[in-house]
């Protein structure tokens, strides 16, 4: 049971997948929440649910190793403003529009964790449409909620470090020449014995 009173059930299947999207939708009205897993990567691509893969491994090493380790279909986002300092291009095609953005990141969990934190609500199933595609995966709730607040237009993005917080600071030691002043060239000092000319040596000497 997960922690909406749901359950999170889990099957084998082996290659029947003509079904996978409706009995999806009818397991989601009946609040069981339909977690697909495969070792094939041909069926995680798919988005007709929010797949999960694992490598085709030995039992011997899964035994070894104790559990096996998620490696597509869990990710965490990162949501971003779209100005000038964003490391993303932006996902509507223009220069920098200014508005926040999302950008899934795989990552990758154990498969027992996993199952253990969709029964628990806090790895969740999410569908994040960008442009024409529609993405299916899975994420913590706290991403799903930031996820939610984004599609509202209600999120609250950091802000942005100020350019005197960037600042380079001035050296505390004095510079190696002087500038000889202006108002000495027009009283006629000789440069010869100016002391902007005494005190300055080169590094070199």
């Amino acid at each position: 049971m997960d922690e909406d009173g749901g359950a999170a059930v889990a099957e084998a299947e082996l290659d029947d997948l003509s079904s996978v999207k409706v009995r999806a939708v009818k397991a989601v009205k009946h609040g069981i929440t339909p977690a697909w897993h495969t070792d094939r990567e041909d069926y995680a691509r798919r988005s007709d649910t929010q797949w999960t893969r694992s490598n085709n491994l030995p039992a011997h090493v899964i035994a070894k190793t104790g559990d096996l380790r998620v490696i597509s279909g869990y990710r965490a986002l990162d949501f971003w403003l779209c100005d000038l300092r964003a490391l993303y291009p932006c996902p509507d095609g223009v220069r920098r529009c200014g508005k926040p953005h999302v950008t899934p990141k795989p990552r990758d969990v154990l498969f027992d964790d996993l199952v253990r934190q969709t029964a628990a609500g806090t790895i969740v199933p999410v569908e994040l449409r960008r442009g024409t595609k529609l993405d299916r995966f899975w994420v913590t709730s706290v991403d799903r909620d930031r996820l939610n607040d984004l599609q509202d237009g209600v999120i609250e993005m950091p802000p942005a470090p100020g350019d005197a917080a960037v600042a380079s600071k001035s050296s505390p030691r004095e510079p190696p020449c002087r500038p000889f002043g202006a108002s000495e060239w027009s009283r006629g000092s000789d440069f010869r014995s100016s002391p902007a000319r005494r005190w300055w040596k080169p590094a070199w000497r």
